[in-house]
């Protein structure tokens, strides 16, 4: 695979989505995907942005993140032993760890873990702004240092009890 997410035809993602949403709120609404592109700023897998709305409300900007390994990109593939790639492991760290936090993290919208399918879906908020690496105010990366060391030192004792369920 070419390490992209574009395999993932809109009518799926759309359906995927509102799987997701429905499992997460245990609520209905029809989902009608108005936009997706890809993000500039991929991390190893393959991120998107779509704008969504769901039954007559205002449009909402969200993440899709494929977790799968067809979605790594390439140099990512040649690096990472395969024992090592776990794609629920990120899901069940948003939805088992930093949303019960209430840290200020991307609130998740929702998620799919399908082995059968290969098929681990995140769909996150999508936060505007810019990338801390093209912030030049000190002040600004003082404040993130502190942010996480808040959030290092919140999750430290309990990092036990959270690993397993987390993966």
């Amino acid at each position: 695979m070419n390490g992209s997410s574009e395999a993932v035809s809109s009518e799926a993602l759309r359906d995927g989505l509102q799987a997701a949403l429905e499992n997460r709120t245990g609520w209905f609404r029809r989902v009608t995907i108005l936009e997706r592109r890809p993000n500039p700023y991929r991390t190893s897998y393959a991120l998107e942005e779509i704008q969504v709305r769901l039954d007559d409300g205002p449009p909402l900007w969200l993440i899709f993140k494929d977790l799968g390994r067809h979605s790594l990109a390439l140099a990512a593939q040649k690096v990472k032993p395969e024992f090592l790639h776990d794609p629920a492991r990120e899901i069940r760290t948003y939805s088992l760890i930093l949303e019960p936090a209430s840290m200020g993290t991307a609130k998740l919208w929702g998620a799919l873990e399908d082995e059968r399918e290969n098929r681990y879906w995140l769909f996150l908020e999508w936060v505007p702004g810019r990338q801390i690496w093209q912030v030049g105010d000190f002040g600004v990366w003082q404040a993130v240092a502190r942010w996480l060391a808040r959030t290092h030192g919140r999750f430290a004792e309990p990092a036990g009890s959270l690993a397993p369920r987390s993966r």
